[in-house]
């Protein structure tokens, strides 16, 4: 494994099953960056940035279309990115969610152990940059629109369809 810090390289370890890699170096923000080899050959890499403020939410939905049968569920995955589309690990915004019908909002999320929020509402903060939210389709066709809102942040929409 080669690791490299803004574009110099920092050094290069051979790794061992069921062991871990350490580096000892000052923090910098920027990009950090790690190679790892097999036989010579470059097998994998990753790179992990540094993000800035907090710029916008984003939606992702697990499904684009859901069955009109009153029980259907989509999971969406909010993400509190900044201005580059990068997630933004260390963000805990408030993100408030509205719903055009035909369908309901039944319950949302952050994986926060110490969160005494409601599950069952229309907003929650974001823990290390993410939060859900849990849509069900009603007994009618038609598509349903998640719109997410937070203060100062661009706003996202999702839209699925129900069929």
């Amino acid at each position: 494994m080669e690791l490299f810090l803004n574009g110099k390289k920092i050094g290069r370890q051979k790794a061992v099953p069921y062991t871990k890699l350490i580096w000892n170096l000052v923090y910098k923000p920027g990009k950090l960056e790690a190679r790892g080899y097999k036989n010579g050959k470059l097998v994998t890499r990753d790179i992990v940035e540094t993000t800035t403020a907090p710029a916008q939410v984003a939606l992702n939905s697990d499904c684009n279309v859901l069955k009109a049968d009153g029980t259907d569920v989509a999971v969406i995955r909010v993400a509190i990115k900044d201005a580059k589309g990068r997630v933004v690990p260390t963000a805990a915004n408030l993100v408030k969610f509205s719903i055009e019908c035909p369908g309901k909002i039944i319950g949302t999320g952050n994986g926060n152990p110490s969160s005494h929020e409601p599950d069952k509402a229309s907003q929650r903060m974001a823990f290390n940059g993410y939060c859900l939210v849990l849509v069900q389709s009603n007994k009618q066709a038609g598509e349903i629109r998640l719109k997410a809102v937070s203060e100062t942040l661009k706003e996202d929409e999702v839209v699925i369809k129900v069929q």
